[in-house]
């Protein structure tokens, strides 16, 4: 898992150039300091956020946007933390379809079966791309300036907290599975 380049198209490719921005990417010196300095750690936090708010995307071949590459070099530096991310969605998500052996083998047991793994990838994809979806609208959509960027960005923050004060079980559920699974 992770062990190759990642490619977003379309819109995702665009909404990571801005939210952030890189002069290597063609950005300007006059560019505006963004939340996130690179790539990796939008991608990093995207899936995660796809998840929490039951935001999937789906891949935007749009050939007029260029596409926008991770290089494999880059993927390894965040590799542990996008495993344990998909690892985490692949135990929640479903919750109430699939029984917990089902999830447990989706997390865990077909790292190396890339057919069986197949469907937990694209799962984990739909909510990444969600992810990117989101916080391209929440924190940059609107916004003209790196204070319009931090303002939105604390009205996000401030947003979850308060629309999920009394949901915070998703830590104990996790550790529940971890411990049976001897992790």
């Amino acid at each position: 898992m992770f062990d190759k380049n990642m490619t977003f198209y379309g819109k995702h490719a665009n909404y990571l150039r801005q939210l952030a921005p890189s002069k290597i990417s063609g950005g300007s010196v006059e560019q505006r300091k963004s939340i996130f300095d690179n790539n990796m750690q939008v991608i990093e936090l995207a899936s995660i956020i796809g998840f929490i708010y039951k935001r999937k995307g789906e891949v935007d071949k749009d050939v007029n946007i260029p596409p926008n590459n991770i290089f494999l070099e880059q993927v390894m530096k965040i590799k542990d933390t996008l495993e344990l991310n998909y690892r985490v969605i692949m135990l929640l998500d479903g919750k109430n379809k699939l029984s917990q052996d089902e999830r447990l083998d989706r997390a865990f047991r077909y790292d190396r079966d890339e057919e069986r793994r197949t469907a937990g990838d694209k799962i984990f994809l739909a909510y990444l791309l969600g992810g990117i979806e989101l916080l391209y609208e929440e924190l940059i959509e609107d916004s003209t300036s790196t204070e319009d960027d931090y303002e939105n960005l604390c009205r996000f923050v401030k947003s979850y907290y308060k629309d999920n004060e009394s949901t915070a079980t998703s830590v104990d559920d996790i550790l529940k599975l971890c411990n049976q699974v001897g992790i």
